[in-house]
């Protein structure tokens, strides 16, 4: 009896056991297929469905007639998805395989690819690009082999093209990949590791405009990371097109005239350094004075916006940084200043009959050295012997140094009763500040002031102090004082519309892909420059004898001034250490101007030489007395 009770008992203990077992793993089941199936099924499905981005096509930029100037066109690109699973799969020989095999394929060696793969700035969740813009014959062969590129996708991506070539490459600007660290900014909020933005030019400037919104393709693939089934599509909306105020050919016509001039400039010899002039760059701005409208603006050496296409190589991006290259990415005509010379002379002009330091028939002699602020600073015009005696008119006509460095040394003397009165002038013409172009990294030029040279020379007291010099200096448009070329168009404008100053401005409306207007961008005046018609009137008058019968008359000989009549004005400027910058600049016709034209060669020496003889043969193909039929461009519209 007793045996019996002892076998029940541990019976009953093995049933009690088996039941807890069988409850434990019911429960297990139903805490894996109920409670956390959810979950699961959520895991399985994120395992087997992938979403491709689909890139918006970014809008076209077309030029005032409308030429297109950017474009998009069809491309192929090889990318890989779930690279993770590609390179840590458990049949490793497997994927070296597929990496040699696509290496071969895309003539690529097989580091290259792996290279690519391990690019940090790549959304983890999105296919990583291993060739962009292969030929139609790549992409088909891996499309019908595709079994043994497992993990190998084909897609279809708009990228950039430029019809007119490298015209215009520093107002269009080029594309670049979005950083990380732009990421985290707010306005990079839609953008995606990988994803591309302008980095220059319109493309950068009107960047939101131009983008669009991307969309995304949901894909089901198997095990292996094929590709099985096409899910919802969320379509990409296309970027906004923008139309310019450039004309094409007169921008082509620019650049090309700029080029020659520079090196036309390298054979000439330079007398004072005892060599020929380096002239390393330049800058051309044509520009509507009457509403700010800008046609054409050129620089100096320029590159191909064709190198970004597909992500520039480490030896284009090394060319085009080298200091002997001369940097052909900077905008000379936006984002580099200089000193002036004597085209500074035209605003000095009036507001010294502003003022009331002179009047048109002042009377100065030139004997080609000035010691008016003390023998023992000694000036001097630029023509040795000197001008002898002339009138404020025939100083501008002449562009005698001395006439000005009187009236500087006239308004140094009224700083304790004016204040800083030359300074003002200036600015009113929209020297010192940015002019508020819509184009990236402009330089907003220097006009120098006491407070100024003290902060500067802060570590050299002797150098503080605002002597006479640094406004006779001024009033030459040397010393100190710095401007863009695309500054003194604005200034230029300003006594060729008779005293208003506009905001200049390259971009002329925004559409949509259908031609709707979304934006049009209208005219904006800055300011009156504050100098009373009258006078502004007379300097017009010196500026049109300038080229009639003064250091401009060289370089019309043979216009036809009485039919079109052209004013102007020369420049020569030193910077330290380099030879003299040439400068010229001009609007026409003087009785009704409707072009203003900027000229700046670099190291280029004398204005008349060098920079003028481009600004008339601008003025010769806008009215149509010659032309370059070789840079002409086709209109894309009736």
């Amino acid at each position: 009896m007793h045996e019996n009770e002892m076998a029940e008992r541990r019976l009953a203990v093995i049933s009690i056991t088996i039941l807890v077992a069988f409850l434990i793993i019911v429960a297990r089941l139903l805490f894996l297929q109920v409670i956390m199936g959810r979950e699961y099924v959520a895991i399985a499905t994120e395992n087997k469905i992938r979403e491709v981005p689909i890139d918006a096509v970014r809008g076209g930029v077309y030029d005032r007639n409308g030429t297109l100037m950017i474009g998009n066109r069809a491309s192929y690109v090889v990318a890989m998805t779930d690279v993770q699973a590609a390179m840590d799969d458990d049949d490793i020989r497997q994927q070296k395989d597929t990496v040699k095999k696509l290496a071969a394929m895309l003539g690529m060696t097989p580091e290259q690819v792996k290279l690519r793969l391990e690019n940090k700035n790549i959304d983890p969740y999105k296919p990583v690009p291993i060739k962009e813009d292969v030929s139609e014959q790549v992409a088909v062969s891996i499309k019908e082999h595709q079994l043994e590129f497992p993990h190998v996708i084909i897609e279809g991506k708009p990228v950039r093209e430029y019809p007119q070539g490298n015209v215009g490459a520093h107002i269009l600007g080029y594309l670049g990949e979005v950083t990380g660290d732009e990421l985290k900014q707010k306005k990079f909020s839609k953008y995606n590791l990988g994803d591309v933005i302008g980095r220059e030019g319109v493309e950068l400037s009107y960047e939101n405009e131009l983008a669009g919104n991307n969309g995304k393709q949901r894909i089901e693939v198997n095990a292996a990371g094929y590709p099985v089934a096409s899910m919802d599509v969320k379509k990409p909306s296309p970027g906004k097109d923008i139309t310019m105020t450039i004309d094409a050919n007169l921008q082509a016509l620019s650049e090309n005239l700029l080029a020659q001039a520079l090196e036309q400039a390298r054979q000439a010899y330079d007398t004072t350094s005892k060599k020929d002039y380096n002239a390393p760059a330049g800058a051309v701005v044509v520009m509507n004075p009457n509403n700010g409208e800008i046609y054409a603006l050129a620089s100096q050496p320029t590159y191909d916006p064709r190198l970004f296409t597909n992500g520039i190589s480490d030896a284009d991006w090394k060319a085009l940084n080298d200091p002997a290259n001369h940097y052909p990415l900077n905008n000379r005509a936006v984002t580099n200043s200089f000193p002036p010379g004597s085209t500074i002379k035209a605003m000095m002009a009036s507001a010294a009959m502003q003022e009331g330091i002179a009047s048109s028939q002042s009377e100065y002699n030139c004997t080609g050295k000035w010691t008016g602020a003390g023998d023992q600073w000694p000036q001097f015009c630029w023509l040795p012997e000197g001008h002898g005696k002339l009138t404020l008119d025939e100083g501008i006509v002449q562009s005698c140094d001395t006439v000005f460095y009187e009236i500087g040394l006239a308004f140094y003397k009224s700083i304790g009763v004016k204040g800083e009165k030359m300074q003002d002038y200036l600015y009113r013409f929209g020297l010192g500040k940015p002019t508020g172009v819509d184009l990236p990294g402009e330089d907003g030029g220097r006009i120098p002031t006491k407070a100024w040279k003290k902060t500067w020379n802060k570590n050299d007291p002797e150098y503080q102090i605002w002597y006479p010099g640094d406004s006779t200096n001024m009033a030459i448009g040397q010393g100190d004082v710095l401007a863009t070329p695309l500054q003194m168009a604005c200034a230029y404008s300003a006594i060729a519309n008779g005293g208003t100053l506009y905001r200049p401005h390259i971009v002329k409306r925004v559409t949509t892909p259908g031609g709707k207007v979304v934006e049009d961008i209208k005219s904006h005046k800055v300011r009156n420059v504050g100098v009373d018609p009258e006078i502004i009137g007379i300097v017009q008058d010196d500026l049109r004898q300038v080229v009639s019968n003064g250091t401009a008359k060289t370089a019309f000989e043979g216009f036809p001034l009485d039919s079109i009549p052209i004013a102007g004005k020369t420049g020569s400027a030193e910077s330290y250490g380099k030879q003299a910058n040439a400068w010229f600049a001009a609007y026409a016709p003087a009785n009704k101007p409707q072009y203003v034209v900027i000229v700046m060669i670099e190291e280029g020496g004398h204005g008349v030489s060098a920079a003028a003889p481009v600004a008339r043969k601008i003025f010769d193909n806008i009215y149509g007395l010659t032309s370059d039929a070789s840079i002409r461009i086709e209109s894309t519209v009736d």
